[in-house]
C-alpha cells in the first residue's frame, strides 16, 4: 500500500471519529459537519487517486511489456532473415565454385607452332609481345580462379551467423548510436561502417557473385579468341585489324606492369573484391567495345584469310561474345 493511501484512510479513520464524538450532542455534530466533510472527502480522494494512479502505472508498465516483447519479436524476425541470407549466401557461394574456368592454351600453342614465322616478320620483340598477351591470359584466369575459390575462404559461416546473433542482443543505446552514424552517412553519401551496413553490403553483392565470374570467364574466352585473330592478321599483313586489337590491349595494361600492379593493390576484404571484380576485371575499355561491336566484320575477314590458326570455333566464341555482351546490357537497361 502507497503513502498516499495510507495517508487517506488516515483521514477517513479521523474523520469517523469526528462523528462519533458528534454524538455526543447536536450542537457539536453540527459543528463537526464541516470539519468531517474535509476529512473524510480528502481522505477517499486520495484513496480513489492514488488507485486511479496506480491503475495508470500498470497500464503504462503493460505498454512498455508489450512494446518490448514487439521489439524483441522483429529483432528475432530480422535476425532470422539475416541468418536465412549467410544460408543463401554459401549456396550462392557453392553455385560460383560449381562454374567451371576452361583452360586457354590454344593461344600459348599457336604461338608455339607460328614461333619462326613470327620471328622472320617482326624479329623476338614481336614474339615477346605476344608472350605478354600469353602471360596476361594466363593471370586472368588464376585470378578468376582465385576469386571463385578465395570468395568462400573468405567467408566463415559459424563466425558469421554468430557475430549476427550477437549483434541482434547488443544494448539498445548502442544500436541508436548505430542508426545515427548510419543515417549520418546515408546523408553524406559515404559508406557507413557498422556491423549491420557490411552485412547489409555482402548479401547484396551475394547476388551479384554468381554472374560477375561468369563476366569473367566470357571476358577471359573473348580476350584469348580476339588475340588468335591478332595473329592471324599480323601473319597476313592485315596491319590495321592487328594495330587495332594491339591496341586494346596495350590499353588493358598488357604490355607493361598496369595489370600487375592492378592485381596486386586489390583488397581482401570479400564486399570490396566483389565490387572490384566487378567494376574493373570485367570492363572492356574503349579499344574492347569497339572490336566487340566489329565482331561480324572481324569474322568475315578472318574467313577470307586461309590459315591453320582459324577454327570454327574461333570464329564463334567471337560472334558468341557479341550476342552475350548485347543481351547482358540490354538485361541490366531492364532491371
Amino acid at each position: 500500500m502507497d503513502i498516499k493511501t495510507r495517508f487517506g484512510i488516515f483521514l477517513i479513520i479521523i474523520g469517523i471519529i469526528n462523528i462519533i464524538k458528534g454524538t455526543e450532542s447536536i450542537d457539536s455534530m453540527i459543528k463537526m459537519i464541516p470539519l468531517i466533510i474535509i476529512f473524510v472527502g480528502a481522505g477517499f480522494w486520495m484513496i480513489i487517486s492514488a488507485n486511479k494512479k496506480k491503475r495508470e502505472e500498470e497500464k503504462l508498465k503493460q505498454q512498455k511489456q508489450l512494446s518490448k516483447q514487439k521489439r524483441e519479436q522483429e529483432n528475432d524476425e530480422i535476425t532470422n532473415i539475416k541468418l536465412n541470407n549467410v544460408d543463401k549466401l554459401i549456396e550462392q557461394l557453392a553455385e560460383v565454385n560449381k562454374l567451371n574456368i576452361p583452360n586457354i592454351d590454344e593461344f600459348k600453342n599457336t604461338i608455339i607452332k607460328n614461333e619462326v614465322r613470327i620471328i622472320e616478320k617482326g624479329g623476338d620483340s614481336q614474339l615477346f609481345s605476344f608472350l605478354k598477351i600469353d602471360t596476361f591470359l594466363k593471370d586472368f584466369r588464376i585470378r578468376i580462379i582465385e576469386d571463385q575459390k578465395g570468395l568462400t575462404n573468405l567467408l566463415d559461416e559459424n563466425w558469421l551467423k554468430s557475430r549476427i546473433k550477437e549483434e541482434s542482443k547488443r544494448d539498445d543505446l548502442e544500436k541508436i548510436a548505430d542508426g545515427l552514424e548510419r543515417g549520418l552517412a546515408i546523408l553524406e553519401n559515404r559508406k557507413a561502417k557498422d556491423f549491420d551496413s557490411n552485412v547489409d553490403s555482402l548479401f547484396i553483392l551475394g547476388d551479384k557473385m554468381k554472374p560477375i565470374v561468369i563476366n569473367q570467364i566470357k571476358t577471359m574466352e573473348f580476350y584469348e579468341n580476339i588475340s588468335l585473330a591478332m595473329i592471324v592478321f599480323y601473319l597476313e599483313d592485315k596491319k590495321i585489324r592487328y594495330f587495332e586489337i594491339h591496341e586494346a590491349f596495350e590499353k588493358l595494361g598488357v604490355f607493361d606492369s598496369t595489370w600487375e600492379k592492378n592485381v596486386l593493390n586489390k583488397l581482401d576484404r570479400i564486399e570490396i573484391r566483389l565490387a572490384q571484380i566487378s567494376n574493373q576485371l570485367t570492363e572492356l575499355n574503349q579499344n574492347f567495345t569497339s572490336l566487340v561491336e566489329s565482331s561480324q566484320n572481324i569474322v568475315s575477314e578472318l574467313k577470307e584469310i586461309n590459315s591453320n590458326i582459324i577454327t570454327n570455333n574461333m570464329l564463334q566464341a567471337i560472334t558468341a561474345y557479341q550476342t552475350w555482351r548485347i543481351n547482358k546490357n540490354t538485361k541490366s537497361l531492364r532491371n
